[in-house]
């Protein structure tokens, strides 16, 4: 049995634009505001992997994985890369959160996120099984990739607008 204080599973922080795939298991902790990451998680090889975006779509010419569209694909092909099936591939999506309340031109960056998550995952094949996203505060979220646990606590407070 695995435990997620045990000195053997390696720990791995992950940041913004970042994703960690691996057939080994590992804790890995991310924090989200408005981004969103998205945990996959093979249900026949017992693998899972994790993303961490910033934004929603990559701008005309492409970018990198700090964007959704990227990133999800990036992710879905590292899984297949070690030897997992997208039918077998299973998602939790976490964050999107509304971390600027009140402040003028906010096209709400975590919503479209969320959406484009949603969205992109069925187009995919792969079923989303949970999804913890939205309200107004960050997150801290611990994903088990032997097992897809996620353990997810609410950080900061509330942002209100000035006055």
């Amino acid at each position: 049995m695995i435990w997620l204080g045990d000195p053997v599973i390696p720990q791995r922080f992950l940041h913004a634009g970042e994703i960690h795939c691996a057939a080994r298991p590992s804790l890995v902790t991310t924090i989200l505001g408005s981004c969103v990451a998205v945990c996959l998680w093979d249900c026949r090889l017992h693998i899972g992997a994790v993303n961490h975006f910033v934004l929603p779509e990559s701008p005309p010419g492409g970018g990198g994985p700090r964007y959704g569209d990227v990133a999800i694909d990036l992710l879905l092909k590292r899984m297949v890369a070690i030897g997992c099936r997208v039918e077998d591939l299973r998602a939790k999506i976490f964050g999107g959160a509304s971390t600027l309340i009140g402040l003028s031109g906010n096209n709400d960056v975590g919503a479209r996120n969320v959406a484009l998550a949603l969205e992109r995952l069925p187009q995919h094949g792969v079923q989303v099984l949970l999804r913890r996203t939205g309200g107004t505060r960050g997150i801290q979220l611990r994903y088990c990739t032997w097992n897809a646990e996620a353990f997810v606590r609410p950080i900061g407070a509330v942002r209100q607008p000035p006055k």
